[in-house]
């Protein structure tokens, strides 16, 4: 039974879905395959990397590629289903998605992650403890040439927090 909202059980299921498999293809595409980062946005799709406005796959992919190498632990991620208004039953919802976790920026941070204290020390060291983020994504689907669906991120907002 669908609730007014348009929201069934099986958008929710569909949403759930396609965020476990969008963080960890993403996630580990960020720390070992970066220069594949920038298939998963569109010419259109609009980004806000801590800051700094970015438009399109183009411009991630150059901005991406002058980051020093990273390592990211999820520590927790949502998602809920964007229903069209009407709700249209032949086409899969966009996907709202949070995420945060921790990120680490270079190889001594890398190498010190989490904990931040590099070898041989017994205390952290606060340029390499890693940093709090946040991300936001809305990811739009998209039809295959033969009839697969597929998500792309439309939206992305990263922020540190702390």
């Amino acid at each position: 039974m669908a609730a007014p909202s348009g929201i069934t059980k099986e958008l929710i299921d569909i949403s759930g879905s396609g965020a476990d498999n969008f963080v960890k293809l993403y996630y580990t595409a960020y720390d070992t395959a970066r220069p594949t980062l920038s298939t998963f946005y569109r010419a259109q799709s609009a980004i806000v990397w801590n800051g700094n406005p970015l438009s399109g796959a183009v411009a991630f992919g150059q901005f991406i590629d002058q980051l020093p190498d990273t390592k990211h632990e999820v520590q927790s991620y949502d998602c809920h289903p964007i229903v069209d208004s009407p709700p249209n039953p032949h086409r899969p919802p966009s996907i709202l998605l949070t995420v945060s976790g921790l990120v680490a920026h270079g190889q001594p941070a890398i190498d010190a992650f989490p904990s931040g204290t590099p070898a041989g020390y017994t205390k952290p060291h606060p340029e390499l403890l890693p940093r709090v983020f946040s991300q936001t994504f809305v990811l739009q689907p998209e039809v295959g040439p033969v009839g697969e669906t597929s998500y792309f991120v439309a939206g992305d907002t990263m922020r540190f927090v702390g």
